[in-house]
């Protein structure tokens, strides 16, 4: 029974570890709504709109996903709901 916790309590720090490194890394990108559009205010595509790395391809697209659409902002997701057509 004792194995059983400890194993659980090992999953438990490994999860809030995992949770740590990915909020520190969301927290890297800033960005700006403006109107219909967010203009991006660091990292590689820094003072590029969300409108025009979403035409350029998939990788763009998925860093848009990665470090935007996670952060679970309704005014960024809307953006994004309406470049994919929702």
């Amino acid at each position: 029974m004792a194995r059983k916790s400890v194993d659980s309590n090992m999953r438990r720090g490994q999860a809030l570890d995992k949770a740590k490194r990915v909020q520190a890394r969301l927290k890297l990108v800033e960005y700006r709504v403006e109107g219909d559009d967010v203009l991006i205010l660091s990292g590689p595509y820094n003072g590029q709109t969300l409108k025009q790395l979403w035409a350029v391809g998939p990788n763009e697209r998925d860093y848009i996903v990665k470090n935007l659409a996670m952060r679970n902002d309704t005014q960024v997701m809307e953006v994004i709901r309406s470049l994919c057509g929702n």
